[in-house]
C-alpha cells in the first residue's frame, strides 16, 4: 500500500458512492440520533448515582458535558469495530458505503470537539457566573473551577479509548494461513493480440500484480508457469500416473506470504516460453508440488488453485479422465469451489477441458478482457486480500479527532 493507492481509493469512495443521497443523510442522522440518544441514557445514570445539589448547577452541566465525552467514546469504539467487520469480510465490495462511514466518524468527532470547547469554556470566571446567575467570592470560584478541571482531565482519557482499541484490535486479529496456488498459460498463443486487439498474457500480469500487492502476506503462493517440451503423454491418464513432477513440463516457483514484491517481480518478467501448450502435464506438475509442500509445513487452513490457460493443449491429449477423478487431488482441493479457472478465450465451448472443468463444478470465469480478467481475479481472490486504505482513513480521522480533543484546554491563567 502506497501513497497513491490511499488518494486513489479515497477518490474512489467519492465516485461510487454519492454522500448527499437520501440513504446516505439516513444513515448519518441516525448516528447522530444514537449519539444524541446514548448521551441521555449516561447522563441519566450519572445523576442517579451521583445526585447533584440544587445550588450546584456547574456539576449538573458537568454530567451532560461528560456524558457527551463517553457516549462518542461507545459510539466510535461499537461504529469502529462494525467497519472493521465489514472490511474484513468484504461487506463494502457489494455495499461501497465507505464513504459515508467515514463522515460518520467526522460528525461525531466534530461533537465532541464542540463539547469539549463548551465545556472549557466554563472554567472561567464568566462562565461560572453565566451558570450559576451570581458572581462567586474568590474561595467559592477556585474550589468550582478545580473541580472542573478535575473533571475534564479525566474526560480526556476516555477519548483515548477508541486509539487502544484500534491497536488492541489489530493485535487479536487472527489471519488464516492459506495456499494459493496459480498456474499461468506462457505458451506462444499468449502473447498473440485476441479479436479484441488485447494481448491476453500483459493483461495477466497487470491484474495479476494489482491482486498479488493486497495479498494478506499469510497466504503462501505457488506460481507455475509453461516451459519448453511435453512429456508427450497421449492420454490424461498417463500423465495423472506420473509421480516425480521433474518428469513433466513446467516451472514451479514458491514465494512466501511475507515476500509478495517478489512474487510481483516474478509475475511482471514471466513471457511465453513454449511452442507447446501442455495444459494437463504443467496442472499435475503444480499439484505435486502443492502436495508435498502441505505435506511437509501442514499449516494451511485452505489450497486453492487458480488455472489461468486459453484451454487450446498441444500436443493434444485424451481427457479420458479429469483432476476431480483423482483421489489425491480431492483429498487437496476438497471442495469445486476450491478450483477456480480463468478462460482467456471467454468462449466454454471452444475447448473440451472447459467442458471438463465444468463438469467437476469448478468455476470457469471470464478473462478474455483486461477488465474482466481482472474482475475475475479479484472475485476469486477477494476472501485472501486486504486493501488497507479504509483502515487507514477511518484509524487517521480517530487520531485526528484525538490529537484536536487533547488540545482544546481550558483558560489557566486566572487559576
Amino acid at each position: 500500500m502506497n501513497t497513491e493507492s490511499i488518494i486513489n481509493d479515497l477518490e474512489n469512495y467519492f465516485s461510487t458512492y454519492d454522500p448527499l443521497s437520501m440513504q446516505g443523510w439516513g444513515y448519518l442522522l441516525a448516528v447522530l440520533g444514537v449519539f444524541w440518544l446514548l448521551s441521555k441514557v449516561i447522563t441519566f445514570f450519572l445523576r442517579r448515582n451521583q445526585p447533584v445539589q440544587q445550588d450546584d448547577q456547574p456539576s449538573t452541566q458537568q454530567l451532560i458535558y461528560r456524558s457527551q465525552v463517553r457516549a462518542y467514546t461507545i459510539l466510535t469504539i461499537l461504529l469502529f469495530v462494525s467497519y472493521c467487520i465489514f472490511w474484513r469480510t468484504g461487506y463494502y465490495r457489494a455495499h461501497p458505503w465507505q464513504l459515508v462511514h467515514l463522515l460518520s466518524f467526522l460528525m461525531i468527532g466534530a461533537a465532541l470537539i464542540t463539547t469539549l470547547w463548551q465545556w472549557s469554556k466554563l472554567i472561567s470566571a464568566q462562565g461560572l457566573k453565566d451558570l450559576s446567575g451570581v458572581p462567586y467570592t474568590r474561595t467559592e470560584e477556585d474550589k468550582k473551577r478545580l473541580s472542573l478541571v478535575r473533571s475534564f482531565k479525566a474526560a480526556k482519557i476516555w477519548v483515548l479509548a477508541p486509539l487502544f482499541a484500534f491497536i488492541i484490535l489489530l493485535f487479536i486479529e487472527k489471519k488464516s494461513a492459506n495456499l494459493i496456488s496459480i498456474v499461468i498459460d506462457t505458451s506462444t498463443s499468449m502473447g498473440v493480440p485476441n479479436e479484441s486487439g488485447e494481448i491476453p498474457l500483459e493483461n495477466g500480469k497487470r491484474a495479476m500484480a494489482k491482486t498479488l500487492a493486497e495479498i494478506q502476506k499469510t497466504n503462501d503462493l505457488v506460481i507455475t508457469i509453461f516451459s519448453a517440451g511435453s512429456s508427450f503423454k497421449a492420454t490424461a491418464t498417463e500423465i495423472l500416473a506420473i509421480r516425480n513432477e521433474n518428469n513433466l513440463a513446467g516451472i514451479n516457483t514458491f514465494f512466501s506470504g511475507a515476500d509478495r514484491s517478489s512474487a510481483i517481480n516474478y509475475i511482471y518478467s514471466v513471457a511465453e516460453n513454449s511452442e507447446y501448450s501442455p495444459i494437463h502435464e504443467v496442472i499435475w506438475k503444480n499439484f505435486l508440488f502443492v502436495q508435498k509442500q502441505t505435506q511437509e509445513t501442514k499449516i494451511y487452513d485452505k489450497v486453492i488453485a487458480i488455472i489461468i490457460t486459453d484451454g487450446i493443449e498441444l500436443p493434444e491429449v485424451d481427457n479420458d479422465r479429469f483432476f476431480c477423478s483423482n483421489e489425491e487431488y480431492t483429498t487437496i482441493f476438497s471442495e469445486p469451489g476450491d478450483v477456480h479457472i480463468i478462460n482467456l478465450l471467454g468462449d466454454n465451448t471452444i475447448s473440451s477441458f472447459f467442458a471438463k472443468a465444468a463438469d467437476c463444478g469448478y468455476v470457469v470465469q471470464d478473462g478474455f478482457t483486461a477488465d474482466t480478467y481482472s474482475d475475475s481475479l479479484e472475485t476469486i481472490l477477494e476472501d485472501y486480500t486486504s486493501n488497507w486504505s479504509f483502515l487507514f482513513w477511518m484509524s487517521g480521522l480517530i487520531v485526528l479527532i484525538t490529537l484536536i480533543s487533547l488540545l482544546v484546554n481550558p483558560n489557566y491563567n486566572n487559576i
